[in-house]
């Protein structure tokens, strides 16, 4: 079954960033979006996606990260240097993607994972 999730690591602390809010869309359809916040884990309850509902073609992610920095504590610049970290990919038919993204309040780093 193809499924999309993502994985997200607080560097700044050296933590799973928990409580992140994610947002999910597809440019070639207007209107629609995901919205979800990454658990203690680092990670979504489940799959952003999953099944006939994760079908080929772009995707765009949003990590909200000053939110998450700000509500986390973690000193930043006035305002936060990033707001958010966009991914755009794209799905290829029949496959999953685990897309873990790293991060601090300057910086961050996205690869796709097993």
């Amino acid at each position: 079954m193809t499924k999309l999730t993502v994985h997200v690591l607080d560097m700044a602390r050296g933590l799973s960033a928990a409580g992140m809010r994610i947002t999910l869309s597809r440019p070639d359809r207007s209107g629609w979006s995901v919205v979800m916040a990454t658990g203690d884990d680092g990670r979504t309850d489940g799959p952003l996606l999953e099944g006939d509902a994760f079908s080929p073609g772009t995707y765009r992610l949003v990590f909200h990260l000053a939110d998450y920095f700000l509500a986390a504590g973690v000193p930043q610049q006035d305002p936060p240097m990033l707001a958010c970290a966009i991914i755009e990919f794209h799905a290829a038919p029949a496959q999953s993607y685990h897309i873990p993204l790293v991060c601090t309040p300057f910086s961050y780093s996205v690869y796709r994972g097993s």
